[in-house]
């Protein structure tokens, strides 16, 4: 049979190299995105974001206190209310570090109102904590906008998609800033 043109090609071995990096952990409707955009994700691209950020105040002193087992379940039942407002609300969980999620909003995919929707996402979750833990559970969310370069970081097998840039700095917690100076939501 004849070859596929060059353009073909190419478009066959993207959509593979897609799949391959992104099937665990990328929405589908978000990989047929990006398997249908022009540009390569690979490349990165420089664009207006909003991080967010949230994590669980004092959960290594309770991880220490139950057993493993226990410690998971409760993480499941927190990322069962994080990840749903995230995603209603338009963002990508883009990573969970361990009893937090960093999640961004307008990219991969634009979003007018991403700022907006990352603090909706914040009063959202943090009003379905409140129903399923009470006070048993306090979060730590960290949102912030600005200029990131999104795309992809790593040795092939195992690629990361982080956003690097003052707005990615600036939604995490850091550890040399006093927890009450922090503004709640």
């Amino acid at each position: 049979g004849r070859e596929p043109p060059l353009a073909r090609q190419r478009q066959l071995r993207q959509r593979a190299a897609l799949q391959a990096a992104f099937g665990s952990y990328v929405d589908p409707p978000l990989a047929q995105r990006l398997l249908a955009q022009e540009s390569s994700i690979f490349d990165g691209e420089a664009v207006e974001a909003t991080v967010f950020f949230a994590d669980v105040r004092g959960f290594t002193n309770f991880a220490a206190s139950v057993e493993p087992e226990d410690a998971v379940a409760e993480l499941n039942r927190l990322f069962a209310i994080l990840v749903p407002a995230i995603r209603d609300a338009g963002g990508h969980p883009n990573r969970y570090t361990g009893d937090g999620i960093l999640a961004v909003f307008g990219t991969p995919e634009p979003q007018r109102d991403h700022a907006d929707a990352a603090v909706r996402a914040a009063l959202t979750l943090q009003q379905g904590v409140r129903d399923v833990f009470g006070d048993a559970l306090r979060l730590g969310i960290g949102v912030n906008t600005g200029q990131v370069l999104a795309g992809s970081i790593g040795p092939g097998g195992k690629p990361d998609l982080p956003r690097i840039g003052t707005a990615a700095t600036g939604a995490a917690p850091r550890p040399d800033t006093p927890q009450q100076t922090r503004r709640p939501a």
